[in-house]
């Protein structure tokens, strides 16, 4: 995949974990311009059971990413995909950062895969 992406919070976290199967994840974040929300980054740092090794690996590896602040144009798309698909708000910011960015959501949320949106292309990382 060369292009733009965003990482889902649950396609970060089995990463880090080692599932092989994301393994070529590493190319993908290296030939393309990477994106995270602030939504995924506060989710992944407030984990409860961060270690001080888990929470240098999460720095480590967001510092190849550009994380996307929320805005006004996030904001008012978040409102609209949570309004029409009843995402959790979380999942809805996820999805709208992709949106705007115009970039493909990476993601194994089966709630997020369930959705339809204009502007919405979704990854399942294999």
């Amino acid at each position: 995949m060369n292009g733009k992406f965003v990482l889902d919070t649950n396609v970060i976290i089995d990463y880090l974990n080692g599932q092989e199967e994301l393994k070529p994840l590493s190319e993908q974040i290296v030939s393309g311009i990477g994106f995270v929300s602030v939504i995924t980054r506060m989710e992944l740092f407030a984990f409860p059971g961060l270690t001080p090794e888990g929470e240098s690996g999460l720095k480590c590896f967001l510092a190849d990413l550009i994380v996307v602040p929320l805005n006004d144009e996030i904001e008012q798309a978040s409102i609209a995909i949570r309004r029409n698909t009843r995402l959790k708000l979380p999942d809805a910011i996820v999805a709208a950062t992709a949106c705007i960015k115009e970039a493909a959501l990476i993601t194994r949320d089966k709630h997020l895969l369930d959705i339809s949106w204009p502007g919405l292309n979704m990854l399942v990382p294999k």
